[in-house]
């Protein structure tokens, strides 16, 4: 007699969703955790488990779970025992606003009050003896016309403060870089409250957007960029391919007020007055993403030299950041993938694979060397009962009939993590597709997720987060 055994697939992805059913002692929040399944508790604002005010998000590095009710917002860790809760208070109890973020290191929440235009945040770390601690961001103090946004740092415990102003609106005035309490980035800045890292002036400019197939300023607001490990600023100075950089000293409060400074790239800026590249990403303190119609540049500042490869799409794409900010990739809506990183812009599949109907969100690696989505039939040119999961890596590009499903997550292994839909939507089964092209089904989502709303304003059965380290 011939024995194996099975080892369940599993995906470096954690996920959470909000049991459908009551079963009158509250409901759970279920965690998908790498391969292991548990659960925590609810955290309602009120008695019952009415989700009219609730939102729920995972932390950027899978290491916790944020649950938003209308009068608190309460974390969550799943590697630690850490529970930290973020009240109203510094709103004075007054009703907060339904959205909120984690910071992109993954090591704090924001939240802003409800029902003002005023720009400030209730601020919890959620990493470091900190966690827990209430504070409230609000722009530096001092004459100004402008309005200020807020921008985290990708890896490192950093924001900076930008003044913008004008339509479009662009960096305009004041600057303030600040670090804050954290134990994630151990090797990095360490500091015990708020401290003030640099303050200065930035009058970017960014050139007129010449296509509408251009990349928006979504991960950069007002083609303003704080780079990944909290170092600096990057924004767009008057001209082509000229930028500012200001950025700060490497300790803490030994900065003050910092000049920018302009940098000029004449190697390798496209020589085609129409070619208009624009700044939307920065992956290192030296290293700026732009894009024109055509074609994505990674701009190197200290080398003063840009170089390019083509977009390979014509409509909008989705643009994904690697997990570390340290990677862009560029997925075409018929899967076509281009990737930039420190070492340039390059093709990771030329291969178009049209979908019948809208294609789904692409997800991407925390490295950002693969990517996975689902193409659902539109009941003509393809059935709708069947869709199309696509991954790509460097490689190739496959493709696996199926059920129709959705792509929650893939990991660095390749590994995808998908559910199966019912016609109407609604999830029904956990599958895994692993590295070798076999289907699992892992779980079989009784009772069914209960739909939530996100932070950022979006309606969803899970809140997902490749994991990073």
């Amino acid at each position: 007699m011939l024995l194996c055994g099975c080892v369940e697939p599993t995906v470096d992805t954690v996920v959470a969703w909000v049991e459908s059913v009551d079963d009158g002692s509250g409901r759970d929040v279920q965690i998908y955790d790498r391969g292991r399944r548990y659960a925590v508790r609810l955290e309602p604002d009120e008695a019952g488990s009415d989700l009219g005010n609730y939102g729920l998000a995972v932390d950027p590095r899978g290491a916790g779970v944020a649950q938003a009710g209308g009068r608190r917002l309460a974390y969550t860790g799943l590697r630690d025992t850490r529970q930290p809760v973020l009240t109203n208070a510094l709103f004075g109890g007054a009703q907060p606003s339904a959205g909120f973020a984690f910071t992109r290191n993954g090591d704090g929440l924001l939240r802003a009050p409800g029902g003002t235009t005023a720009v400030r945040y209730a601020f919890m770390p959620t990493s470091s003896s900190s966690a827990g601690t209430e504070i409230l961001l609000e722009p530096p103090d001092g004459i100004g016309t402008g309005q200020f946004e807020l921008i985290t740092a990708t890896a490192a415990p950093v924001f900076a403060w930008v003044e913008y102003q004008g339509a479009p609106s662009q960096a305009s005035g004041r600057v303030a870089a600040y670090a804050y309490p954290s134990d994630i980035n151990p090797g990095g800045l360490r500091v015990e409250g708020i401290t003030e890292l640099g303050t200065g002036q930035l009058y970017a400019s960014p050139p007129p957007l010449v296509s509408d197939l251009q990349i928006t300023d979504a991960w950069c607001p007002h083609r303003t960029c704080v780079v990944p490990d909290g170092r600096g600023v990057i924004a767009p100075a008057a001209g082509r391919c000229r930028f500012w950089t200001w950025r700060w000293a490497d300790e803490a409060a030994l900065s003050g007020q910092v000049p920018a400074e302009e940098v000029v790239i004449e190697e390798g800026c496209p020589p085609d007055p129409r070619a208009v590249p624009s700044l939307f990403a920065a992956i290192d303190v030296d290293l700026a993403v732009l894009d024109d119609g055509d074609r994505v540049y990674l701009a190197d500042l200290s080398a003063g030299r840009m170089t390019s490869a083509p977009k390979l799409w014509d409509n909008a794409g989705s643009v994904r950041i690697g997990g570390d900010g340290r990677s862009v990739v560029l997925v075409s809506d018929d899967s076509r993938v281009v990737r930039v990183d420190a070492d340039g812009p390059r093709v990771i599949s030329g291969d178009a694979i049209p979908c019948a109907g809208p294609p789904s969100n692409a997800r991407i690696s925390p490295s950002g060397l693969w990517m996975a989505r689902a193409c659902l039939g539109d009941g003509t040119f393809a059935p709708v009962e069947q869709a199309v999961i696509i991954r790509v890596s460097p490689l190739g590009a496959e493709t696996f009939i199926s059920v129709p499903m959705e792509v929650l997550g893939i990991d660095d292994g390749g590994n995808v993590l998908l559910y199966s839909r019912a016609e109407s939507g609604e999830p029904r089964g956990l599958f895994v597709l692993d590295d070798d092209g076999g289907v699992t089904r892992i779980d079989a989502l009784e009772p069914e997720p209960d739909d939530v709303h996100d932070g950022a304003g979006s309606i969803v059965f899970f809140a997902v987060q490749s994991f990073r380290g």
